[in-house]
């Protein structure tokens, strides 16, 4: 005859197969897993344009006015520096060393004494704001010198104005004293 097998013998060997079962799982579940590794990318540094070449015109008391070619972003002390340097009776009060030059400005290093008009400037023709010298900035009707050098400080500040409007926005001028100069003024 057969014999039969009392059942808390079958319940526990289901119950230490399961056990079993249980402790495989959980030893497959906390192995450490085989991930990506970490790849670390350093930023590439951005790349940086050369400054654009520009022309800028140097005239008037300096050992040799003519054209140069300059990077952007240079002052007009460089320009001065690429024409060898200003003559020794140069009167350098009256331009802006400190200004940045742009292309097709022209740097007139005036005398002791030189009429802003003949300092480059023709006769009735309109003062371009971001490349005038305070002397010629003071041949404008009701600018004074504490006005043109502030006028010169702005633009060293802000960079070039972009319209003649921004002389009474910033109240550089009242809109009277802008009245009378707006023909006579120009951004270039």
């Amino acid at each position: 005859m057969e014999e039969r097998v009392p059942p808390y013998k079958i319940i526990l060997t289901l119950l230490l197969g399961a056990l079993f079962l249980a402790g495989i799982g959980i030893t497959i579940w906390k192995m450490p897993r085989q991930e990506a590794p970490i790849r670390i990318i350093q930023p590439t540094p951005a790349a940086t344009a050369a400054p654009k070449e520009i022309k800028v015109y140097v005239s008037g008391a300096v050992a040799r006015a003519g054209v140069y070619t300059l990077k952007e972003g240079q002052r007009v002390e460089d320009a001065l520096a690429a024409a060898g340097g200003t003559s020794p009776q140069a009167d350098i009060s009256a331009i802006n060393l400190a200004s940045r030059v742009r292309d097709e400005m022209q740097v007139h290093v005036p005398l002791p004494g030189e009429s802003a008009v003949s300092s480059g400037q023709a006769a009735g023709s309109q003062i371009d704001l971001n490349t005038a010298s305070v002397s010629l900035l003071e041949t404008l009707p009701g600018v004074g010198p504490v006005t043109a050098q502030n006028i010169i400080s702005y633009r060293s500040k802000n960079g070039p104005f972009k319209r003649v409007e921004e002389l009474t926005e910033a109240k550089l001028v009242g809109s009277s004293v802008f009245g009378k100069i707006k023909d006579l003024i120009v951004v270039r």
